[in-house]
């Protein structure tokens, strides 16, 4: 499993366990997923934050609208 993987597969498990979901996938995004409204999307980016021992900036959380989004940022924020 490559860490791209492994980082989407963790980050579909915060949003399924946040949204109670359990269709969320790579493709699943706010505008898709009707649950991911605007105050779990807080706990969501927390959880994120938590999860990876990262902080995101406030340029980049305005960014962070879906799964995909919110992976190569992790990811990056790992590159760095």
């Amino acid at each position: 499993m490559s860490e791209l993987s492994a980082i989407s597969d963790k980050v579909v498990a915060i949003i399924s366990v946040i949204t109670q979901r359990d269709d969320i996938s790579e493709a699943s995004s706010r505008e898709n997923t009707p649950e991911w409204d605007s105050l779990k999307h807080i706990d969501v980016i927390f959880a994120v934050e938590d999860e990876f021992d990262i902080a995101f900036d406030d340029e980049t959380l305005s960014k962070l609208n879906s799964v995909a989004s919110i992976t190569k940022q992790v990811a990056r924020s790992y590159a760095s």
